[in-house]
């Protein structure tokens, strides 16, 4: 309630079912019934869940079988990323495993066992790359404005060109909006105080250093919501 939207709370268990997904996507690419509807678990998910406007799945940074089913069921995807050289590789390593896995998925529907127990599903490539967010990088004041450190710019002017390099094929029709829809800062306390209250960031109830933190996690937050929003309708 205090967050205005529906929350499914993570469970570490979840992770459990891992190698039951990795068992059956052999299967799925083979055609099997059982492997192909595991593989979809997800899709089945989201066909559940018609009465809202956006479904969120907050991923794990890894390219395991969970996260295959979710992005094999998902229209768009974010990349976090932090500003360190395996985020560069991480892109270059996004590619590679979407290509497969798409690949793969369509040889094993083609070869399908049984096509109509898997008609409620949609199999069409939808999955485009919605953008990237950066994180955890640090700055310094110079003449009144923050200005990130020359250690982290250095990486961070590469990022741009290896978007564009590995995930262009999988980018919407832009205008003049780029890839890149923000930044995420570090706001000291402000996230285990958020989980302390069950609050959003953007609602701390709190008073000192939080109100300036507040209003910086407000216009941090609705400038990527913007820019979401943004890409989502083409500019």
């Amino acid at each position: 309630q205090n967050f205005g939207f529906d929350v499914v709370l993570g469970d570490p268990r979840l992770a459990l079912k891992e190698d039951l997904l990795a068992q059956d996507w052999r299967d799925a690419r083979s055609g099997g019934t059982r492997g192909l509807r595991t593989t979809f678990v997800f899709s089945d998910l989201i066909k559940k869940a018609e009465n809202y406007d956006f479904v969120f799945f907050d991923m794990g940074p890894s390219l395991g079988a969970i996260n295959r089913s979710v992005l094999l069921a998902a229209n768009f995807f974010i990349v976090p990323m932090s500003i360190d050289i395996f985020s560069l590789w991480a892109i270059k390593n996004i590619s590679e495993a979407l290509k497969i896995w798409g690949r793969d998925l369509s040889n094993g529907l083609k070869l399908a066992e049984d096509p109509k127990e898997l008609e409620a599903f949609s199999h069409e490539s939808r999955l485009k790359f919605l953008g990237y967010v950066t994180q955890q990088h640090k700055e310094r004041t110079e003449k009144g404005s923050a200005r990130i450190v020359e250690a982290y710019s250095a990486i961070n002017e590469k990022i741009p060109d290896e978007v564009r390099n590995h995930l262009s094929d999988l980018m919407l029709p832009r205008k003049k909006l780029s890839a890149h829809l923000g930044d995420i800062k570090h706001l000291a306390s402000l996230a285990p105080k958020s989980q302390t209250l069950h609050s959003p960031m953007i609602n701390v109830s709190a008073s000192g250093s939080y109100t300036s933190m507040r209003k910086q996690a407000r216009e941090i937050y609705t400038a990527i919501s913007d820019n979401f929003l943004n890409s989502i309708l083409g500019g």
